[in-house]
């Protein structure tokens, strides 16, 4: 009877440590998430980008309020030009369509590329395989004035920046990044957190699906726009942001087969608090607006160019 007992008990402890080693297995699985690169290789990114939510003017009298209703449709290309030895990548980044409609602007439609100087703009960029991005050499020096609605475009790219090691699920590696408002006295700077949260395979793809969280809150930040030179010298402004405050929840849709972004969305709630003055023709207007609105953006990136004929990419834009 003892050896009888002696034996099921055995073969319980072994079925229990063959089921435990196969769920530690499982639990350690690991992904080496990284970008890929193909030499001539164009990927578009069709951004689509919608911004409700309301300013509150406020007066010595009553508040007033203005609805913030816009929509932004842009295509912009990223071009493998060539990979260096140090398997770093050089993009171009070409600029196609911007165009922005909504109540804002009475209903009409306006081409943002020639307002922002974008028309003809090339920006070089170089990544890594672990998404390290770096200026190209020279690139600070052409790139001179430009906006800051055009810098961080450039950001958008289809590649992502990951840690140098494999992770499992539910890892998480977080990153931070300036945001480009040239004239602020201090850098603004956004917090994002990525978290693999799974990894599935769809239509035979691999597909890891990756969470993110950003955050920016920044208060008392002088601005001057009299530092800058540009068409509008006629324009001073000078505000302080009393509150600059970003949150943002979004998926990322990242194929491990191709080592590129697939699509991307984000929600993010906005409230910014500006103090201050704008001078026209050294005519003073005092401001004191809250601008508070919800902006959600979708993102798709495809070999395939998503422009009409007429915009169709112009190869003189991508120089050899």
């Amino acid at each position: 009877m003892k050896t009888r007992l002696a034996f099921i008990l055995a073969v319980g402890l072994a079925l229990h440590l063959s089921w435990l080693t196969v769920w530690c297995q499982e639990e350690e699985k690991t992904f080496d998430l990284r970008n890929q690169f193909h030499s001539g290789q164009t990927v578009y990114l069709d951004l689509k980008t919608t911004t409700q939510g309301v300013a509150t003017t406020k007066t010595s009298s009553k508040p007033a309020q203005t609805p913030i209703n816009s929509e932004l449709e842009s295509v912009i290309s990223y071009k493998t030009a060539g990979i260096g030895a140090d398997q770093q990548a050089l993009i171009e980044i070409a600029f196609h369509r911007m165009m922005m409609s909504g109540e804002m602007l009475g209903g009409t439609t306006q081409d943002l590329l020639d307002n922002l100087g974008l028309t003809e703009k090339i920006i070089r960029l170089k990544a890594s395989p672990k998404g390290k991005i770096e200026e190209a050499a020279g690139e600070a020096d052409k790139r001179g004035g430009l906006n800051d609605s055009a810098q961080s475009f450039t950001r958008q790219l289809p590649y992502l920046q990951f840690p140098d090691q494999p992770v499992a699920l539910g890892a998480q590696w977080k990153e931070s990044r300036r945001v480009p408002y040239s004239t602020a006295a201090k850098p603004l700077i956004a917090y994002t957190t990525y978290e693999l949260d799974k990894v599935i395979e769809e239509n035979g793809e691999n597909i890891a699906v990756i969470k993110t969280d950003m955050h920016i809150h920044e208060t008392d930040i002088p601005i001057d726009s009299s530092s800058q030179t540009g068409d509008l010298t006629n324009v001073i402004i000078k505000f302080t942001y009393k509150e600059f405050t970003m949150a943002g929840r979004g998926e990322i849709r990242f194929s491990l087969d191709k080592g590129r972004v697939l699509s991307a969305q984000n929600t993010q709630n906005v409230t910014i608090h500006m103090e201050g003055s704008t001078d026209i023709n050294k005519s003073s207007f005092l401001q004191d607006v809250v601008q508070s609105y919800v902006q959600q953006s979708l993102a798709t990136f495809s070999e395939e160019s998503p422009l009409t004929k007429d915009e169709s990419t112009d190869e003189s834009k991508h120089p050899n």
